[in-house]
């Protein structure tokens, strides 16, 4: 992953430097840049927070039916894997796309989120 992040970073500076008269950062900025944060916060928070199997409820949600701490901590290790993964993605939103395309930015954001369940899904079995 830091190699990944190495990569993203280098490639990120490059964009910036090479197409510097195509930087367009505006009041919309704030989108991606919002975006990116929150990305980044839950990340780290699927990646620590831990499921207890002491403290479970009887009344599973519609999104994880019946499933044991464990595997609620694999499905969080495999979503906080994808969020960690798309977070530098928002950084050519933030610098470069036209205004209207900065909200898209948020297709990022929820193909991230859902990724990380349906990869863990199709890890699963």
């Amino acid at each position: 992953m830091i190699v990944y992040y190495c990569l993203t970073i280098v490639a990120n500076v490059a964009a910036a430097i090479a197409f510097h008269q195509n930087v367009n950062v505006t009041v919309l900025s704030i989108v991606p840049a919002f975006l990116l944060v929150l990305t980044a916060f839950q990340a780290f928070y699927f990646k620590t927070e831990k499921v207890e199997t002491g403290f479970r409820t009887n009344y599973p949600s519609e999104l994880s039916p019946s499933m044991t701490a464990e595997e609620e901590n694999q499905r969080n290790g495999a979503v906080a894997r994808v969020l960690f993964a798309t977070t530098p993605w928002f950084v050519p939103f933030i610098l470069f796309f036209p205004s209207p395309v900065k909200c898209l930015s948020a297709l990022v954001y929820f193909i991230g989120f859902v990724g990380g369940a349906v990869w863990y899904k199709s890890k699963a079995g």
